[in-house]
């Protein structure tokens, strides 16, 4: 009896080990965020057209915790966008805000790193840092 036993806990054991070990971006800390990116030369956007297109994403902000399962303290706060200076049909100055995703995180099996996290993963798949 004593052996059924001790061979049912192990079978419990190791399942949940398996499992466990199998999961994607256990631990890891992501800090969300806006970047914006410019080019150009802002000094000479007198004398020129503003032009600002909204594109689908939204703009979020706060941390994602990650223990095995994720924890989003992120909210919402705008669109990202994208601003172009045109004189004519020249592109003086462009800027350009997206959100953008800053942490590190850990899984059982694979690598640690930058990619290796839920906010990345889910705010930012098709970027890689």
């Amino acid at each position: 009896m004593n052996i059924y036993l001790t061979m049912k806990n192990f079978n419990k054991i190791a399942l949940i080990i398996i499992l466990i070990t199998h999961l994607y971006g256990c631990v890891g800390l992501d800090f969300v965020h806006s970047k914006t990116s410019t080019s150009g030369d802002p000094e000479k956007i007198n004398d020129t057209e503003k032009i600002t297109s909204y594109g689908s994403g939204l703009k979020w902000a706060g941390i994602y915790i990650s223990l095995i399962v994720p924890i989003p303290l992120v909210i919402p706060y705008g669109r990202e966008s994208e601003t172009k200076w045109m004189r004519g049909q020249e592109l003086i100055y462009q800027e350009s805000i997206r959100t953008k995703t800053t942490g590190y995180g850990c899984a059982i099996w694979l690598e640690c790193g930058e990619l290796i996290t839920w906010g990345h993963l889910l705010l930012e798949p098709h970027t890689y840092h």
